[in-house]
C-alpha cells in the first residue's frame, strides 16, 4: 500500500529523545522549494530534540485551477446567461477542489499515526512527541487522535493547533484530552480572512477558541487569540514554542505583573521575555527618546517595555479611555506598514511579512547613514550601536530625515519611535 504521508527529518538527530512533528495545510507543499522553505521556518532545538514534518498531497494552484479551468469550460457559452454559468460553475469546482483535500484529510489522519510509527524506528531513544498542525493540517491531527483506539503509540507530550480548519466540538476535545500528556495549544485568530472566506459553515478552531474543560482536566486547553494572518504561524514559532515549553522553568505569565494585559500580545510579549537584557535597552532606550515614555532608558523589563510600546502605538486619548493601555502590536505594525508605505507583493500581506518589510526598510537607511559616517557593521553591530548608545536620540532624528517626516497627529501613534522599534523586535524574534 502506497504511504500518503512522507516525512523529513530538519537535522537528521537520530539519538533524539523528542520530536517535534508538523503537519501543513492546504496547498502548502507543493514541491521540494516549499518543502524546503517549511522546513526552514523551525527554530534550532536542543540537542535531545530533533524536528519532522509530515508532508501529504494536500494539493496545488495548478490542480485547483485545472479543475476550475475545466470545468468552466464545459459550461461557459458566449452568451450573458453563459457566462454566467461559466463563472459560477467555477467557483464551485474551487469549492469543490478544497472539500476534496478536506475529505482527504481524514483519510491521512487514519493512518497518521501508524506511518509516523514506521519512520520513527530510525530514532532508538524516542520518549515523546509535540504536534503541530496547520490549517487542514490541524484538521489531520484532530482526525487522527480522534481515530486512534485509546492509544497512539506513542507518549504526545502537547498538541498545538495553528489555525485549524476544522471544528472541533466540546466532546471531541474530551475525547483527544486523555491521549495528550500536558495540554492542548489552540492558536487561533478572529481576524483570519482566509478561515472566513472557506466554503464550509464549521466554526474552525483556528478562528474560535476550544472548549476549556473544569475539574481534572482543568488548564489542559490553553486558548490564545493571536490576531494574526493565517500564514503567520511559521514566522512565529520561536513564540509558540515559548508557550508549549512546560518543561522550563520560566512561565509565561509572572507573578505580581502590574500590566498582566501586555502577556495577550503574543506578537510582542514572548520575544521581549526572552531577550537578553541588552536587547532590551535598545527598546528602552528608543523609548525614552519620547518625553512622554514612562520608562528609564536602562530599563530591562519586559512587561514594562511591552507595555510601554503598546502606549506608543495607540492615540493618547483612546489610551487613557481604555484604562491607560494602548494598543496590540499587529495594529501597530499595520500602522507602521502603512506610513511607510510599505510594498507588498502578491501574497505578501501578514504582520510578520510587513513586520519583516518594515525591518529592511530601516536598515537600509541605517546603513545609508552609516556609510556618510563611515560605518562598515553588520546588522545586529549596527543596530546596537544606533539605538544602543547615547547617540540613540540623534540616531532616530536621522532615521527620520532618511523615512521622511514621521511627524503626525500629536495624540496619534509615535512614528518616530514606532518604527525602529518594529525594526528591532523584528531583530529579536529572529536572534537566537
Amino acid at each position: 500500500m502506497t504511504a500518503l504521508l512522507q516525512f523529513a527529518s530538519k537535522n537528521q538527530q537520530y539519538d533524539a529523545r523528542h520530536l517535534k512533528v508538523f503537519i501543513h495545510g492546504y496547498m502548502s507543499a507543493t514541491d521540494e522549494y516549499d518543502q524546503a522553505r517549511l522546513i526552514k521556518y523551525i527554530p534550532d532545538l536542543s540537542d535531545s530534540e530533533d524536528a519532522l514534518f509530515a508532508f501529504w498531497d494536500s494539493g496545488s494552484m495548478s490542480q485547483m485551477w485545472g479543475d476550475i479551468l475545466q470545468s468552466a469550460a464545459k459550461n461557459i457559452s458566449l452568451s450573458k446567461i453563459g457566462v454566467a454559468r461559466g463563472l459560477v460553475a467555477a467557483a464551485i469546482s474551487g469549492a469543490g477542489h478544497f472539500n476534496g483535500k478536506k475529505d482527504q484529510a481524514r483519510e491521512v489522519g487514519q493512518v497518521f499515526f501508524a506511518e509516523l510509527k514506521q519512520f520513527t524506528g530510525k530514532y532508538p531513544n524516542l520518549q515523546s512527541i509535540s504536534l503541530y498542525g496547520h490549517s487542514l493540517g490541524g484538521r489531520v491531527l484532530v482526525e487522527a487522535l480522534l481515530a486512534a483506539p485509546g492509544e497512539t503509540g506513542f507518549t504526545i507530550r502537547n498538541l498545538s493547533l495553528m489555525g485549524a480548519a476544522r471544528e472541533v466540538t466540546k466532546e471531541e476535545v474530551q475525547h483527544i484530552l486523555p491521549l495528550v500528556q500536558q495540554r492542548i495549544f489552540n492558536f487561533y485568530s478572529a481576524s483570519d480572512k482566509v478561515l472566513l472566506a472557506k466554503p464550509s459553515l464549521e466554526k474552525c478552531a483556528g478562528r474560535h477558541p476550544l472548549y476549556e474543560p473544569n475539574g481534572e482536566q482543568q488548564g489542559k486547553v490553553f486558548n490564545a487569540n493571536l490576531d494574526i494572518g493565517h500564514t503567520d504561524y511559521w514566522g512565529i514559532l520561536r513564540t509558540l514554542f515559548n508557550y508549549t515549553r512546560n518543561e522550563g522553568a520560566r512561565t509565561v505569565r509572572p507573578a505580581g505583573m502590574q500590566h498582566p494585559h501586555v502577556v495577550d500580545d503574543l506578537l510582542l510579549f514572548p520575544v521581549l521575555y526572552c531577550a537578553e537584557s541588552e536587547d532590551l535597552q535598545l527598546l528602552s532606550r528608543i523609548l525614552a527618546t519620547k518625553r512622554s515614555c514612562g520608562i528609564p532608558d536602562d530599563c530591562i523589563d519586559a512587561e514594562l517595555i511591552a507595555h510601554e510600546i503598546q502606549l506608543m502605538g495607540g492615540n493618547s486619548i483612546a489610551n487613557k479611555t481604555r484604562g491607560n493601555k494602548g494598543v496590540c502590536y499587529a495594529e501597530i505594525v499595520e500602522d507602521v506598514a502603512r506610513k511607510l508605505d510599505v510594498k507588498t507583493k502578491i501574497g505578501q500581506h501578514t504582520t510578520i511579512e510587513k513586520e519583516e518589510l518594515i525591518y529592511k526598510q530601516v536598515l537600509h537607511a541605517l546603513k545609508s547613514h552609516a556609510a556618510v559616517t563611515g560605518a562598515e557593521q553588520g546588522d545586529a553591530a549596527l543596530l546596537r550601536q544606533y539605538f544602543g548608545s547615547e547617540q540613540c536620540a540623534t540616531s532616530i532624528n536621522a532615521l527620520s530625515k532618511i523615512l521622511g517626516d514621521l511627524t503626525f497627529d500629536p495624540a496619534g501613534p509615535a512614528f518616530s519611535v514606532t518604527i525602529p522599534l518594529v525594526a528591532v523586535v523584528h531583530f529579536l524574534r529572529n536572534s537566537d
